[in-house]
């Protein structure tokens, strides 16, 4: 078993506001500068290769953020799209074999389409789709989504791709 960290709360010497989610308080405000989000985020990359070694530490995953299209997350898709590409960027610079993801939204039907979509039109690499289910609230199709845009081997993942960029 490894770790999946998931990449989320604004340190309060970057956050661009004040808002904040839960009786702890996490601040979930976009950046007042992304590329210093991108610099942290790739520190803890650095730091983790060095004390894993990169072999271990390729089998980590990296989400980045928690359900952006909810409370958690109070800037636009544009915003956080920004805030994945910095991330992914310098996770990548620590490692080439670090596995980094999202949108990790709260609903199957929310963004993923349109996260594949920046990163396929932007260059950006993802080494996995996330969403986030709750067996409190109903997400009709969830399982068929998610194995139609995540299946490794099978040509649904193909079959949605190129649905996208047709």
């Amino acid at each position: 078993m490894r770790p999946i960290f998931e990449l989320s709360f604004m340190p309060s010497w970057l956050t661009s506001g004040t808002d904040t989610v839960c009786h702890y308080k996490g601040n979930s405000d976009p950046p007042k500068n992304f590329s210093k989000w991108g610099e942290l985020i790739g520190a803890l990359g650095e730091h983790l290769v060095s004390k894993y070694g990169e072999e271990m530490a390729s089998e980590f995953r990296f989400e980045v953020w928690n359900e952006p299209n909810d409370n958690f997350w109070r800037g636009t898709q544009s915003q956080y799209f920004e805030l994945y590409r910095q991330s992914v960027e310098n996770l990548k610079k620590a490692s080439s074999k670090l596995q980094v993801g999202g949108p990790a939204t709260c609903c199957a039907s929310c963004w993923l389409s349109d996260f594949v979509a920046y990163c396929h039109n932007s260059s950006v690499p993802f080494d996995f789709i996330s969403s986030h289910a709750y067996s409190s609230c109903g997400m009709p199709g969830l399982g068929t989504q998610m194995n139609a845009i995540v299946s490794p081997s099978g040509e649904l993942f193909e079959d949605v791709i190129s649905k996208l960029f047709a």
